[in-house]
């Protein structure tokens, strides 16, 4: 593993970032891609693995910024993920 982030959601609003359920290890980056700016929502515990990824793949990074969420990283769990029980 080269990059140790997470994009959650891609080329998505800016508004999405204020989800207070979203762990506090995540964040709004703003970019460029082909002239146009986009915004994702990525998750890691550094944000220097997050620049990288994006550097190598879209040079034109804006700015990465932290989200409105709350949610203890360890104990938070991705919705689109199905809860199997065992």
């Amino acid at each position: 593993m080269k990059y140790r982030c997470k994009v959650f959601k891609e080329d998505c609003s800016p508004l999405d970032a204020e989800d207070t359920s979203l762990p506090l290890n995540s964040y709004l980056v703003k970019y460029e891609d082909d002239g146009i700016v986009k915004y994702d929502i990525v998750i890691s515990h550094k944000r220097v693995d997050i620049f990288d990824y994006y550097y190598d793949n879209f040079p034109a990074i804006h700015s990465i910024e932290w989200t409105k969420g709350k949610v203890n990283p360890k104990l938070w769990q991705d919705p689109r993920q199905s809860n199997k029980k065992k």
